[in-house]
């Protein structure tokens, strides 16, 4: 019995040692490439913001694994074990590709054997598969690994970020790494992680791009970028589209900002609606209905009542105040039922506090919201969030969702706050 207590101790002390030397060489990695890009951040506050990450990442991981049954961030490690054993002893297998093709050409198909349903996820489970080698099957270890990817994609964002919103550096960074629902939920092992890596390699070369900063590179890593995106969550990527031709638009054509994004949105939504006339496969309002009346049909503990939607114009207008009163507003007070619920109602009385302080305090706010980058963000999180209360009834699902699209949301608001940075 003292030889195997010995034994889990030492297991346990050279997993530590082991964390701890992955997040120092990941830290140090990061302050060498902020130093060559100007030095954007002081080392102190990438330090900071990664350790928070990663930590917020065992404390998500703990949770699930000592307080609920099912967590999708357990079950991709799991499944990735096998693929790590596979990747040891038949690497052949696991370069295979294993893909289901069936219903490839269904983009939106939400069919179990989908090639569309299952990218994302057949994509992380290899990722983790291979982060297994230098973590050797542990989750906390993988969680540290993993983290890198959408620090980085938070990283890329804040470079943007303050670069057409200067004088508000201190602000953007609390807001980009430590807003609390996008540290806890995205610093787990789950799809959301690849999709800021993706969304802030694809912000920062629209920047890029759009500046004539090596634009054929550019605009090859955009193309890259999104079709990750598109393998992730492919609904998802469709809310760039408008937002990224928009913001290119404007990056030509010097006036009427507002005016421009208004067109573009007003093209989509036109298309959007007259693809229903169209075969299944490309019916996006019948798409979108499928893909609620699949949420509805699920079993959970607690329900926002949401009507059922349905392909036509009408029924989305109806809908449309329960979508933007689920996003902003649920659960009140009184429908708190557990400490996630709590973290959510929080979050919603700090999100309307920002957007009013913001306002209330710099007379410039609106002007300064209607520039290109602020109206991008502004618009393509703002489809996010409508896109999540449409479709789901769960407030303990719809905190996850729309944690980054959130955090987004609020960027063109905290970067108001200095004064003198808008009338620029």
């Amino acid at each position: 019995m003292p030889v195997i207590l010995i034994s889990t101790v030492l297991q346990k002390t050279l997993y530590i040692l082991l964390a701890a030397l992955y997040a120092g060489m990941l830290i140090f990695i990061f302050c060498r490439v902020n130093r060559k890009k100007g030095n954007l951040l002081p080392w102190q506050w990438i330090a900071i913001a990664f350790l928070a990450k990663a930590a917020a990442g065992m404390v998500y991981g703990y949770i699930y694994s000592h307080y609920y049954t099912i967590s999708d961030s357990w079950v991709y490690f799991k499944e990735s074990l096998g693929d790590y054993h596979d990747l040891i002893h038949d690497p052949a297998h696991f370069f295979s590709i294993n893909s289901d093709f069936r219903h490839f050409t269904g983009l939106f198909s939400t069919s179990d054997d989908a090639f569309w349903s299952n990218a994302g996820e057949n994509i992380l489970i290899k990722l983790l598969g291979m982060l297994n080698v230098f973590s050797n099957g542990n989750y906390y270890i993988d969680v540290i690994l993993f983290n890198a990817f959408s620090f980085w994609g938070l990283y890329l964002i804040y470079r943007v970020a303050v670069y057409h919103l200067p004088g508000n550096n201190g602000w953007i960074y609390l807001l980009i790494f430590f807003w609390p629902s996008c540290l806890f939920w995205n610093s787990a092992i789950d799809k959301d992680g690849l999709m800021i890596y993706f969304t802030g390699i694809l912000i920062s070369s629209a920047h890029n791009y759009s500046i004539r900063k090596k634009a054929a590179l550019s605009l090859l890593l955009a193309v890259v970028s999104f079709a990750g995106i598109l393998l992730m969550r492919n609904v998802n990527a469709l809310i760039f589209v408008p937002a990224i031709i928009a913001w290119w638009i404007t990056s030509k054509i010097y006036r009427r900002y507002w005016v421009i994004f208004a067109v573009v949105y007003g093209v989509t939504i036109l298309v959007f609606f007259l693809s229903g006339l169209r075969s299944s496969s490309f019916n996006l309002p019948q798409q979108f209905a499928g893909r609620q009346h699949q949420f509805l049909s699920l079993e959970a503990s607690t329900r926002l009542p949401l009507t059922s939607l349905e392909p036509t114009l009408i029924s989305y207008i109806k809908v449309f105040p329960e979508a933007v009163n689920h996003i902003f507003f649920r659960p009140y007070i009184t429908e708190i039922t557990s400490p996630f619920h709590a973290m959510m109602c929080g979050e919603n009385i700090i999100f309307i506090c920002i957007i009013f302080f913001s306002l209330s305090r710099n007379k410039y706010a609106v002007s300064h919201l209607a520039k290109p980058f602020n109206l991008f963000l502004c618009s393509f999180s703002l489809s996010g969030l409508l896109l999540i209360g449409y479709i789901v009834p769960f407030p303990g699902a719809i905190i996850r969702y729309k944690a980054f699209y959130t955090m987004i949301f609020l960027l063109p608001f905290v970067g108001s706050i200095n004064k003198a940075a808008t009338i620029k």
